[in-house]
């Protein structure tokens, strides 16, 4: 969210309204961060729900045994669950405030499905460039476990593999639960374009915080816009049990800090550095 937020602070700023639509948990950091954005609330028995599912569906995702499972998980445990409450509660907001752009996460189907049912221009925001969004012939990484996502070090196997097995794995893991996908959203009354996930939002911009380096490089339609990265204008504090974790170590690795007194004119206790690399502060597990 962060990335995308960032984006909108300039238009805030020329006197346009923002408004974002989160959970009561985000509203905790996002007030006081970007004061001059106005906030809805979804429902909050959404929040503490794909709360306690979202570890079980990432490590499904993150097993590579399971990969083309993904986007069926997502469906059944993420999608599926909360399709009508959020879309109701868009159709309330939009229809409210009758916004001029929407920006849609990716993952929310939701959010697209009202937007095109209401005839409101959106782009859709992504972390990355996913099969489908941006493709080229020589693009085949479906999270097969091969490391590259080109066909450079794939041999005939692994790129057959790719390019169609693992797209009919995928696409047949997700029949069952995009026909239970399409029962809903007629039963709230959406429009709803068919076709795979990433093809889904082909006419929308896509706004992704990424670049050319982080991706392989394709070429890249107009409605594609690489953003990234970007990372907030506000950066939270050291906690002090890591600040005073990492003095310590600091100083316990001075020889003038041992016994025996002061340390040599070729020492100095400024040239001491701790390098603190903190892995996974990005998402809760």
């Amino acid at each position: 969210m962060v990335p995308y937020l960032e984006i909108l602070k300039p238009l805030s700023a020329r006197g346009h309204k923002i408004t974002v639509v989160t959970d009561q948990h985000a509203v905790k950091w996002l007030t006081p961060t970007y004061p001059n954005f106005h906030i809805h609330q979804i429902p909050a028995e959404i929040w503490d729900r794909m709360h306690s599912s979202m570890p079980k569906i990432m490590a499904k995702m993150m097993d590579p045994k399971s990969a083309q499972d993904g986007f069926a998980n997502i469906l059944e445990h993420v999608t599926l669950p909360y399709y009508k409450i959020l879309a109701e509660s868009f159709r309330d907001i939009f229809t409210r405030d009758r916004p001029d752009l929407l920006l849609c996460d990716f993952m929310s189907n939701a959010c697209a499905d009202m937007a095109d049912t209401l005839g409101i221009r959106y782009g859709v925001t992504l972390s990355g460039l996913p099969n489908g969004v941006s493709d080229a012939p020589y693009v085949n990484g479906w999270g097969s476990g091969v490391l590259s996502s080109t066909t450079a070090s794939m041999n005939i196997w692994q790129r057959i593999h790719n390019k169609w097995i693992i797209p009919a794995q995928v696409m047949a893991a997700m029949h069952g639960n995009l026909e239970k996908l399409k029962q809903i959203q007629d039963e709230v009354g959406v429009v709803a374009p068919s076709g795979p996930p990433a093809k889904r939002f082909a006419h929308a911009l896509k706004v992704i915080n990424t670049f050319i380096g982080f991706e392989s490089a394709r070429p890249i339609d107009p409605l594609v816009q690489l953003v990234g990265p970007i990372r907030s204008h506000a950066n939270s504090t050291m906690p002090q049990d890591i600040q005073n974790w990492i003095s310590n170590l600091s100083s316990s690795s001075d020889p003038s800090s041992s016994s025996g007194g002061s340390s040599s004119s070729g020492s100095s206790s400024s040239s001491k550095r701790v390098i603190y690399v903190a892995f996974g502060t990005h998402i809760d597990l």
